[in-house]
């Protein structure tokens, strides 16, 4: 992902509610830099266990943030990616 941009589909309230409470909040999207790990290595697995993610992911760049509340509450992200990065450990998982 590093060099390209890519349309991120946000529907899990964890990352709902990190886009309402931060990235809808922010003055300027274009200084607003993420991280960004797939979920989860199995497809089966909840995604909420810190040993079930990817261990590398993408610095990326938040171009525009999208949404809609019908016919179910979700949010579109472009992002624009920067470069790779490793997950050495989890220090917390809360809030988002």
């Amino acid at each position: 992902m590093p060099g390209s941009s890519k349309r991120i589909q946000v529907s899990t309230p964890r990352n709902m509610k990190l886009v309402k409470e931060y990235l809808l909040q922010s003055t300027s999207l274009g200084s607003t830099i993420i991280g960004v790990i797939p979920d989860t290595k199995d497809p089966l697995s909840p995604g909420d266990v810190p040993e079930d993610i990817h261990r590398t992911g993408t610095a990326a760049i938040v171009v525009q943030v999208t949404g809609t509340n019908w016919p179910k509450p979700h949010y579109t992200m472009l992002t624009h990616g920067l470069c790779r990065f490793n997950v050495d450990q989890i220090i917390r998982d809360t809030p988002y």
